[in-house]
């Protein structure tokens, strides 16, 4: 079979999976140096195609992780079958649901599958996309195991808070257990620490099989995985191959299995032996011959949504996801935003694309690009806006736009934007919607999104408290940055009245409270947020402070002594060293005044 493959943007997002499509004639495509055809971003079907070897046109067109790359603006009408490998759905939801809407057929997990039918999408499978690399994954370079339990995340509170919360866990572990907590491993790394360990603890962020199920039994590993997990029994038995945990329980399984080898062993070694048929290219594999098995002829029959709607809804929808992904090309986005009507959306989309200039010109060269200034382009949003006072993405990143001009007006937009939530405007958030957020707001809001559709319920409803809570806390910036404390300090408690389950907002309102010496509520907010983030370094670090000049040393002492651990454990050599000279000056002195148990 004949398969074209893309786009391939950044290595890091398909270099893991290199010859996973060996045994097919596969050609890739993207913006990549490294893509067999080299083209734009956002290239169309047609001019790839025109890029292909004489003689050589595709069976199938397979659209790599579209949650992190870019779609061909007229992906909807290409001439063979189109089918999506969405595996981080549940970070950008709004857009895997655009790049299904442009597709014959989606590849995804176990939970994003019902979550895909009920969203609309009429062809999804559940397959694995994933897997290990043989000769790369796995290789053991290490004789002895130095290391009894690692565990390895990106350290975003906000997509990892389950895994986050399972490393306060293995905080309480005996100080002679040998952990390691570790972020930002390149893959050498990561591999090294996985050969030197002997359980690895695995909490998965929605419950689906992840790469570190397969790269962790390829190394012989003991694995630990979330008890409630979705897919892990369909490969691995628990207690055979595979130990399953839940927070209570996770100290007691950890410290049974590193006082007993053998079975610790023999578990890692089934599990090895149970997951040797997933490597990345036998899943790809599988992914072909279920799309061979479908057939080619019913898998055009199923359609593309966006086909069967006009061409300017589906211009529009494919401007709303590339504005939405960080990568896009600015230039042409700009290029392809000219409105060809007044229509609300069209209008915005096309400011929106401007603000993205802006806000894009730290981390993109962009001279001799041509876009509004931004005194007029906040002009041209309260144009649009006194046009349009209901429609809401435009509230919301008008908002944002504005306070890089004017604070004081900046601020009555937020205050405009709230007033529109709480009058219960519409929330669009797929199809043409698109909003100038960042990383953080982008996940919570569309996993919010997803969960609503998962509990069938409407996505607005849950949308409305987080998004009070961002526009509320980006007002508190503003207002601290103006020295409005106390309207700031207003402004963070409504943030956390409305989204409590968020992290920002109260950490900044610690600091403000630290700030001002009102030490009692400060210290509730600390221990508040370090309950929710246990290894959290900074807080740990000013919270001592506050302790000990408020004179609490027993409670200062115990929080040492824990942050002491948390710098061993992350490898942070040189706050170990401070935190351990700090706890053995105030030992005598903790000795001397015994515990008082205050908290």
């Amino acid at each position: 079979m004949r398969i074209l493959l893309g786009p391939l943007h950044f290595p890091a997002h398909w270099e893991y999976m290199e010859g996973s499509f060996d045994d097919h004639d596969c050609k890739t495509f993207g913006p990549h140096a490294r893509s067999d055809i080299q083209v734009p971003s956002m290239a169309s079907v047609d001019h790839i195609l025109a890029q292909l070897p004489q003689g050589w046109s595709p069976d199938l067109i397979l659209i790599w992780r579209p949650e992190y790359g870019s779609l061909p603006p007229d992906l909807d009408q290409a001439p063979v079958p189109v089918v999506t490998l969405t595996n981080d759905w549940y970070l950008a939801f709004a857009e895997c649901m655009t790049a299904a809407a442009f597709s014959n057929a989606t590849v995804t997990g176990s939970r994003g599958e019902p979550v895909f039918r009920r969203a609309g999408v009429d062809r999804v499978f559940n397959l694995p996309m994933l897997g290990y690399q043989p000769g790369v994954d796995g290789v053991v370079g290490k004789d002895e195991r130095d290391i009894d339990v690692f565990s390895a995340t990106n350290p975003s509170w906000s997509i990892h808070t389950q895994r986050i919360q399972d490393f306060g866990c293995l905080l309480d572990l005996p100080a002679d257990v040998k952990v390691a907590l570790r972020s930002h491993l390149t893959r050498a790394q990561y591999n090294d620490h996985l050969s030197r360990s002997k359980i690895f603890v695995n909490r998965t962020v929605i419950g689906e099989i992840n790469m570190k199920i397969y790269e962790v039994t390829a190394t012989q590993t003991c694995l630990f995985v979330e008890e409630d997990n979705l897919d892990v029994r369909k490969y691995l038995i628990p207690d055979e191959s595979v130990v399953l945990f839940n927070r209570e329980n996770l100290i007691e399984k950890i410290t049974y299995y590193l006082a007993h080898d053998e079975e610790r062993q023999a578990i890692a070694r089934r599990g090895h032996e149970a997951m040797q048929g997933f490597s990345y290219r036998a899943n790809m594999n599988r992914i072909v011959l279920e799309m061979q098995r479908v057939g080619r002829n019913e898998l055009m029959a199923s359609g593309r949504e966006t086909a069967r709607t006009p061409a300017r809804e589906r211009r529009l929808r494919h401007l709303a996801y590339s504005l939405n992904r960080s990568e896009s090309d600015v230039p042409e986005l700009l290029e392809r935003a000219q409105p060809t009507s007044d229509d609300v959306v069209e209008q915005y989309l096309w400011l929106l694309c401007h603000a993205n200039a802006h806000t894009q010109t730290e981390r993109i060269d962009l001279k001799g690009v041509d876009f509004i200034p931004l005194p007029d382009l906040v002009d041209a949003f309260d144009q649009l806006r006194a046009k349009h006072p209901d429609y809401f993405p435009l509230l919301y990143s008008r908002a944002f736009i504005t306070q890089y001009v004017d604070r004081e007006k900046a601020l009555v937009a937020h205050d405009e934007a709230v007033a529109g939530l709480r009058r219960g405007i519409d929330i669009p958030l797929g199809g043409s919607a698109a909003y100038l957020w960042e990383t953080d707001p982008c996940c919570v809001l569309q996993r919010s999104a997803w969960e609503a559709v998962e509990r069938h319920e409407d996505p607005t409803e849950a949308l409305r408290p987080r998004l009070i809570y961002y526009v509320r806390l980006n007002q508190a910036k503003l207002l601290l940055l103006m020295e409005r404390f106390d309207d700031a300090e207003q402004a963070l408690l409504q943030a956390i009245d409305a989204f409590a389950g968020h992290l920002e907002a109260r950490r900044i309102l610690a600091q403000l409270l630290t700030m001002q010496r009102r030490d009692d509520a400060a210290i509730e907010h600390w221990y508040e947020l370090l309950r929710a983030n246990p290894i959290d370094g900074g807080g740990h670090s000013v919270l001592f402070e506050v302790l000990i000049r408020n004179q609490r040393t027993d409670q200062a002492y115990e929080l040492m002594r824990r942050y002491n651990r948390l710098a061993k454990v992350v490898g942070d050599r040189k706050t170990q060293t401070h935190t351990g000279g700090l706890l053995a000056r105030m030992h005598p002195l903790v000795e001397a005044v015994g515990t008082s148990g205050r908290r």
